[in-house]
């Protein structure tokens, strides 16, 4: 069995990032439409504490050292997985 740092290890945050950078039209997706196959299949045995922690905080802060935290915007609602692409910004 895989402990926990092993699963977050199998997501690439860097990856995820620039599939974000890639979508050239304004989009609502989801954090696992970033993903691989392989990706998403460990994304789904997370639980809600280590998907925030392990994925989704060091994505936001990848977002926000980068400086397009307009043009790729996630949901600032609990428990909201949406992710807002606006490329034109």
């Amino acid at each position: 069995m895989c402990d926990t740092a092993d699963k977050l290890n199998m997501i690439s945050i860097e990856d995820m990032y620039n599939r974000a950078m890639a979508i050239k039209k304004c989009s609502v997706i989801y954090y696992d439409d970033l993903m691989n196959d392989k990706e998403c299949a460990v994304w789904h045995t997370l639980s809600k504490t280590q998907k925030g922690l392990g994925v989704i905080l060091p994505f936001n802060l990848m977002i926000a050292r980068n400086g397009v935290d307009r043009r790729i915007v996630p949901s600032i609602k609990l428990n909201d997985d949406r992710i807002f692409i606006y490329p034109n910004r």
